[in-house]
């Protein structure tokens, strides 16, 4: 009896560690781990492949991510655009200026393909 007892204390202490450390982002499908700033790091075009920001000039570029779904566009500290951001899993859609942009969010990485170059952004 004992030794079920034990085994069960251990199996309620497993399971509420596990659920203690989830995503944390109090259900809103991941958008309160993509608040923050981020900064462009690669650009790769088809023809030119990848190069870093600094090599064709956009390294100023930024991408910032409020709550409640909201994003902003910046280029060395100027606001280039407002919109919203939608985030399904790692498919991130952001609207901005009524354009969709698709990508994708893999831990502090955003990449996003916009007028056919595939840029990626890492959070600061």
């Amino acid at each position: 009896m004992k030794k079920t007892i034990v085994v069960l204390a251990a199996l309620v202490l497993s399971m509420s560690m596990m659920f203690a450390c989830g995503k944390g982002d109090g259900g809103k499908g991941g958008k309160a781990e993509l608040k923050g700033v981020y900064t462009i790091t690669t650009v790769e075009s088809p023809t030119n492949g990848k190069k870093t920001a600094d090599q064709v000039g956009m390294a100023l570029l930024t991408l910032e991510f409020f709550d409640g779904g909201k994003v902003e566009k910046g280029f060395g500290g100027l606001k280039q655009g407002e919109g919203t951001f939608q985030l399904d899993g790692t498919k991130l859609t952001l609207t901005i200026k009524g354009e969709k942009i698709e990508g994708t969010v893999d831990g502090k990485k955003v990449t996003i393909t916009e007028d056919g170059l595939k840029k990626t952004y890492e959070k600061q």
